[in-house]
């Protein structure tokens, strides 16, 4: 998005080279004919050492001169004229080659002067290597000229000027040297300081005391200005632990997943720095593009939805819409609010993180501040009033974005943030914000494909892929989310038989459902509900004409399923209209009386004319007939039949629809606390427990003081504080392995004449664990330290030893026996063109894998019956609670056996003819103690 911007240093040291005077050359060379002028830092960086101890020997003793005037030198040896030495200040300023255009005199006089000193003062080429040979030596000569410049910098070499910055505690300021030449032509701002009648022109200390000039935001100034390229220095708890790293040397390559996306906070913050600095010094043409430029590589582009940008765009969200008036963050707010408004990708990936919702409710602070801002007449305060219109545009261009044609993946996406979101914040705390947007966008996308539903079945028919499974790469939770959703929210009169017709017809005929049990049980509770809401409403749905597109055989099933005639429900209203008028009873009319429309939707009538409205025979498609209980589900309870019917069953066989409690939905308990819709109760309790809501959370990020020392400062604005809950910074400790310390042996200059570094060491366990033990999520974790010493549930708790120097061989073996299994190997391929990704292995890499585990299983618990676990290694998350510990029949060892939330498992607790325990069909899975980690654990009686 942001185009590299122009180099502006050979520009700047060639206007210092035209006119030395005017940008406070300290040097001045008195020739018997002209006097020329330099600067002390070019000549002690550029210069070759002979040719200084020769005509400048003076220079060395006044490092530390505060003559105005400068110091002048007498130049009187034949070897240098005042002509030759124009040309090599030329070339010590600018790099240009100017040799080929030099008169023969001063070629005689430049190689003269070259034997005398035995060094080259100017590169030359040969000319019969062509243009090639003269550009590549040029390119070398402007690579050199930067590399001096930075050195001269960085050794402090002729520096005539100290930058002040203020300290947390106005104690000891922090003195940064510089030179006032390189300051001074590459900015406006300390040229009109330096070379006018400012004050500061006089003195040789520069106090900046805003509090974006921080020593890292300082750095990365000088660094632009010596150098045209912006780098951002390490943070200080890396640069403690690799001894001083360099700002323009590349980071150590052993930093983690974790520790890079930290470095990429770390930069975001000192870039967004940076731009206000640039923007009050007033060099937003050159620093402030270049800093733009550095944000769009570290982001991607702004068009990137992987693990790290996803958690950095929330920050650039905020800093773009802070400085939307200017033209240059225009387009990149435009750019982001597109990208936030894709139902489809953004709604899953972007809304689902935790920076989001903080951004949002930074914002909206509250949904009482959005009942304040529906009410014109009630007097806003700032709290409640909406800080920015941002999270409305994005809101609204969601809400645009969901057409007929993508409404399927929309209720995808959201299916797989409010699973995410679940994962996360299992107790919704910082979610609320990003529930509030979803709500209104679920509720549309849900009314629309409920009014369209024959038309994603027929026309465009998604949902008949999503039940057989072909490329639309949907599961059956999503397919029982989409279900329940519509049958609870989106069916109305109107639709309802469409609606019916679309489950009957369309999707419980399919082939996959004869062979996958749980899609079978969804499409049985989605016919079985909405067969309860035409129970009840069939005829006000005959009234509005929704049997009319109805085909016979689906009209003659559901006669069947309601148990009201087939030629009731296809003749004309008008006639139901006059046989109210006539003499003769109809049975239909007794029906009608005892339908009612505050029924339950599984309370069966116990009139004998409409008994078969809920128990209507089918006949099973395996066989086997059974009859069920009708008084069961008359007193809500399950029919004591073992098995169950399938949904796409027809036939003779009696069938009643089991009971099955709901389960817990993914966006169920979110939506009735802090929405709109929750304040019409009592809406005076809401506004004032989210009020209060709000206003602790706002204390807590006014006094939240960040952990890293570098983003101290004297007092912590709003908007330091919402950068702080953006863009956390973690604690990055890298891994101490061969590399790094040969990265910390190069930088210190020790010698590496010893042997082989050592290994990793374990201390020997005195015993180990006598029953299986499970991770420990660190929350439960540190609720279980925080319980008092009479809690029973602390007694669970253990901390297993790592393993002793045995066990670590026996891993190592068992390793490299997989490897050669696999046929891997440690050595590189005898071709000397590398390995594959999993070839490429070594004992560090044992070493560091084997630590990681065990820090990993470090904290275990027993599981125990009613736990709440997370599964590992899942693409997404999945949560489940333990109904079994124990040996089983199918494998050796003890197994945990888990009901899933989701249709994810591959049994209904009984495996091989065992039953272990009972859970619906798909829904359990039996799994080792280190295939999860344990989130919660039921109450212990004392």
């Amino acid at each position: 998005m942001f185009e590299t911007p122009l180099h502006t240093l050979p520009f700047s040291l060639k206007k210092v080279a035209e006119h030395p005077e005017e940008y406070l050359a300290d040097i001045c060379f008195r020739f018997y004919n002209a006097d020329i002028w330099a600067h002390k830092g070019i000549l002690l960086s550029r210069c070759p050492p002979t040719f200084i101890q020769l005509f400048l020997p003076c220079i060395y003793n006044n490092n530390d001169d505060n003559n105005d005037d400068g110091c002048i030198i007498n130049v009187d040896s034949v070897l240098l004229s005042s002509s030759l030495f124009k040309i090599l200040a030329q070339y010590w300023y600018t790099a240009d080659l100017v040799f080929p255009s030099l008169p023969t005199h001063l070629v005689k006089q430049l190689d003269s002067l070259e034997n005398e000193l035995g060094t080259r003062l100017l590169p030359r080429s040969d000319s019969s290597n062509g243009d090639n040979a003269a550009t590549t030596l040029q390119n070398e000569a402007h690579v050199q000229l930067v590399e001096d410049i930075k050195r001269m910098r960085r050794e402090q070499l002729g520096c005539d000027i100290n930058i002040s910055l203020p300290t947390d505690d106005n104690t000891t300021p922090i003195i940064i040297p510089a030179h006032r030449f390189i300051l001074a032509s590459q900015s406006t701002y300390f040229y009109a300081m330096f070379c006018t009648d400012f004050c500061e022109s006089q003195t040789r200390v520069v106090h900046l005391t805003d509090h974006f000039f921080t020593p890292t935001v300082m750095q990365v100034i000088l660094h632009y200005l010596y150098s045209d390229s912006v780098t951002i220095p390490p943070p200080p708890q890396l640069d403690l632990v690799y001894n001083n790293i360099d700002i323009s040397s590349p980071l150590p390559p052993t930093l983690t997943k974790l520790q890079k996306l930290t470095m990429k906070k770390h930069s975001l913050r000192v870039l967004q720095k940076t731009f206000a600095a640039a923007d009050y010094l007033g060099q937003m043409k050159t620093l402030g593009m270049a800093v733009l430029h550095s944000m769009d590589q570290t982001c991607d582009g702004f068009k990137c939805l992987c693990h790290d940008c996803v958690r950095l765009l929330p920050s650039m969200l905020s800093f773009a819409d802070n400085k939307k008036d200017d033209p240059r963050l225009s387009r990149l707010r435009a750019s982001l609010v597109t990208l936030y408004s894709d139902p489809v990708h953004a709604v899953e990936h972007l809304w689902s993180q935790k920076p989001f919702a903080l951004l949002v409710h930074s914002m909206i602070p509250s949904a009482a501040s959005m009942m304040k801002t529906l009410d014109t007449s009630a007097t806003q305060d700032n709290w409640h009033k909406p800080t920015s219109s941002l999270i409305h545009e994005i809101s609204d261009a969601t809400y645009a974005n969901v057409t007929k044609h993508n409404a399927i993946h929309v209720l995808h996406s959201l299916h797989i943030c409010f699973s995410k979101l679940r994962s996360a914040d299992l107790i919704p705390t910082w979610s609320l914000p990003i529930l509030d947007l979803l709500d209104p966008i679920l509720h549309s996308t849900v009314t629309m494909v409920s009014q369209n539903f024959d038309f994603y079945c027929v026309e465009y028919p998604i949902l008949v892929s999503c039940v057989d499974g072909i490329g639309c790469g949907f599961s059956i939770d999503f397919l029982d989310f989409l279900l329940k959703h519509v049958l609870d929210q989106g069916i109305q009169d109107a639709n309802a038989g469409t609606i019916y017709q679309g489950i009957v017809r369309d999707l419980i005929g399919r082939q996959e459902t004869v062979k996958n049990v749980a899609l079978d049980d969804v499409l049985l509770h989605a016919r079985t509900q909405c067969t309860a809401y035409l129970t009840r409403r069939w005829l006000s749905v005959k009234s509005l004409g929704g049997f009319r597109s109805l085909e016979k055989a689906t009209m003659r099933q559901l006669s069947v399923d309601i148990g009201i005639p087939y030629r009731t429900l296809t003749k004309p209203f008008d006639s139901d209209l006059l046989s109210l008028f006539s003499f003769k009873p109809k049975s239909s009319k007794h029906a009608l009386k005892l339908k009612s429309e505050n029924d339950p939707p599984y309370l069966a009538s116990p009139s004998p004319n409409i008994g078969s409205g809920i128990s209507f025979t089918r006949r099973r498609s395996f066989g086997t007939q059974r009859s069920s209980n009708t008084t069961d589900m008359i007193t809500n309870r399950p029919p004591m039949t073992t098995t169950r019917p399938r949904s796409h069953s027809a036939g003779a066989e009696p069938y009643t629809p089991t009971y099955r409690p709901a389960k817990s939905d993914l966006s169920s308990g979110y939506m009735n606390n802090n929405t709109i819709n929750a304040l019409s109760t009592q809406p005076l309790i809401h506004l004032l427990s989210m009020e209060t809501e709000s206003r602790r959370y706002k204390q807590e990020m006014e006094n939240r003081v960040s952990s890293s020392d570098a983003y101290e400062s004297t007092e912590l604005s709003t908007e330091e504080s919402l950068i702080d809950a953006l863009l956390p910074m973690e604690k990055i400790v890298p891994i101490v392995s061969d590399n790094t310390k040969a990265y910390r042996k190069s930088q210190s200059g020790e010698g590496g004449s010893g042997g082989r570094s050592t290994k990793l060491k374990f201390a020997i366990p005195s015993g180990g664990p006598t029953h299986a033990k499970s991770p420990l999520h660190p929350s439960l974790y540190s609720q279980l330290l925080s319980s008092s010493p009479s809690d029973p549930s602390a007694d669970l708790l253990s901390s297993s030893p790592p393993p002793s120097t045995s066990l670590v061989s026996k891993k190592k073996k068992k390793n490299r026996r997989m490897m050669k299994k696999h046929g891997l190997s440690r050595k590189k391929s005898k071709w000397g063109l590398g390995s594959s990704s999993g070839s490429d292995y070594s004992e560090d890499d044992e070493d560091i894998a084997i630590a990681a585990t065990t820090t990993l299983h470090s904290t275990m618990i027993t599981p125990m019956i009613g736990a709440k676990v997370e599964l590992r290694r899942r693409p997404l998350p999945t949560f489940g609670t333990i109904q079994y510990v124990g040996p089983v029949s199918f494998a050796k060892g003890t197994w945990i056996g888990l009901e899933l939330e989701s249709r994810l498992g591959k049994n209904n607790g009984c495996v091989s003819g065992v039953t272990y325990f009972r859970t619906d069909p798909q829904r359990g899975l039996f799994v080792k103690q280190d295939d999860f980690i344990i989130i919660s654990i039921p109450s212990i009686p004392t």
